[in-house]
């Protein structure tokens, strides 16, 4: 375990004026590599599209666009045969290819907002970006090698596809969440995490859904569908409105809403719900140890409950709660410190919250119109519902060190409205139930309830002796 004195030097790291300095500006020390993003307006093909690049000279973001998340990228030009350096904004045509190194990711995002994360080693090549109008949209990809992560809009028109080509497979959506992983033998693995992924080799298909995966060997069928193992080392971060959430990992990669109702994954395996049930939770599969920032843009005045929970091995290992008073139209940025502890255990550090002002710090490419119109905190019944239809809301429920809630249990549950949930708080042998933090019926009674009308965030509180 780390000795009292690098615990307090993570704590003043934290505490605003080193990891903030990388983040917010300074000479030399960026954690991410960009210093400011530089807003682009460019009218291309009927639309208003805005490009957040870190490109000294801006690019036109056309086709296709390469953003470079951190470490370095090359590509080669259609019909060429040499590689050269990846500029960091640069448009890329059909034929392109592209390859990371060691170390680095990269991002292509796509002319009607799909986007591709390029893990380090992956090599790509882009074969066909075709946008027909009613006839459909074609995106037409051959991974080489490596590990990509897909996050693809909704195709409405029939006629349109995307597509990804391997030495063993072909995968086919229509609007997902999906990995791909090619090993130099040929080995083509691919696992979905949401919709539906269709595979094809040697003329047999196969249906991947949400939570599955399949394996193509070159030369073979692919394999009957087993489910993917659920990570057991996870960061959960949940926000409650006023504010909308992104989180910026140690790669450069980023995952969220704007308060448009914009949204983005760049994260391989991360999910995100809709902050418009009044609770946003962002989850993090097998983090990568380091610099987290976590973005808050407010849309109304109010109190916004901040939680951050680890978990190792399938168990918590910490909890971080934190309130704020934040007024309409500020956003903030909390830099996060994630640390793997003997190779086993984990923990964060949570440093002072600072004003963003008006930058972007997330590498993102916007490729539609964009328009003033944010996504409602607490929405009244959808469109062509009956007055009072049931709802579901999430509840989620942590602890600090000490204790836990027993029941209904920790992470995040779904009720329905009006339910009433009995919650009750087990402390650990040498400490005692302090009180609830959230909208609890009883807050300094061990047994509580609340009553789900929107979604909530509640932390059990406990006191041990070592702390008096």
């Amino acid at each position: 375990m780390p000795s009292r004195s690098q615990e307090a030097d993570l704590k003043e790291r934290l505490g605003g004026r080193r990891v903030l300095a990388r983040f917010l500006g300074g000479p030399r020390i960026l954690a991410l590599p960009s210093v400011l993003a530089l807003l682009l307006v460019i009218a291309i093909a009927g639309c208003l599209l805005v490009s957040f690049s870190l490109s000294a000279t801006p690019a036109l973001a056309s086709q296709c666009t390469l953003t470079i998340l951190s470490g370095r990228a090359e590509i080669q030009d259609s019909g060429s045969g040499s590689w050269g350096e990846a500029g960091d904004g640069v448009v890329l045509q059909a034929g392109s290819r592209v390859r990371t190194g060691p170390d680095s990711f990269a991002l292509l995002t796509f002319f009607e907002g799909s986007t591709i994360r390029l893990e380090p080693d992956t090599d790509l090549q882009i074969q066909r970006l075709e946008s027909a109008g009613a006839e459909g949209t074609v995106i037409a990809l051959q991974q080489w090698l490596g590990k990509t992560w897909s996050r693809v809009v909704q195709m409405a028109d029939p006629g349109s596809r995307y597509e990804i080509q391997t030495p063993s497979a072909t995968a086919l959506v229509r609007g997902t969440l999906f990995e791909i992983e090619v090993a130099e033998t040929g080995l083509t693995v691919v696992r979905t995490i949401e919709g539906l992924v269709s595979v094809t080799a040697q003329g047999e298909e196969v249906s991947v859904a949400a939570g599955h995966e399949v394996r193509v060997e070159t030369g073979a069928s692919p394999s009957e569908l087993s489910p993917v193992r659920p990570s057991e080392n996870a960061l959960m971060f949940a926000v409650s409105a006023p504010a909308f959430v992104s989180v910026i990992d140690p790669t450069g990669a980023s995952i969220g809403f704007l308060p448009d109702g914009f949204s983005f994954n760049q994260i391989s395996g991360a999910q995100s719900t809709s902050p418009s049930d009044g609770l946003q939770v962002v989850t993090i599969p097998d983090p990568e140890p380091g610099d987290y920032f976590v973005v808050m843009r407010c849309v109304a005045d109010g109190l916004i409950r901040f939680v951050l929970e680890g978990f190792r091995g399938g168990e918590s290992v910490f909890t971080h709660y934190r309130e704020y008073r934040l007024s309409d139209g500020t956003a903030w940025v909390i830099p996060v410190h994630v640390e793997v502890v003997d190779g086993q255990s984990m923990r964060a550090v949570v440093g002072q919250k600072a004003p963003l002002g008006d930058r972007m710090p997330e590498k993102i490419v916007i490729t539609r119109p964009v328009e003033a119109s944010p996504v409602p905190v607490h929405p009244s019944d959808e469109p062509g519902e009956p007055a009072g239809t049931e709802r579901e809301y999430v509840l989620a429920l942590v602890s600090s060190n000490g204790g836990c809630v027993s029941a209904p249990g920790q992470g995040l549950f779904s009720y329905r409205t009006g339910s009433v949930v009995t919650l009750v708080a087990r402390p650990d042998p040498g400490c005692d139930f302090d009180k609830w933090s959230g909208k609890v019926t009883d807050p300094y009674s061990p047994v509580s309830t609340i009553v789900m009308d929107q979604a909530e965030a509640v932390m059990a509180h406990f006191l041990c002796a070592s702390q008096n």
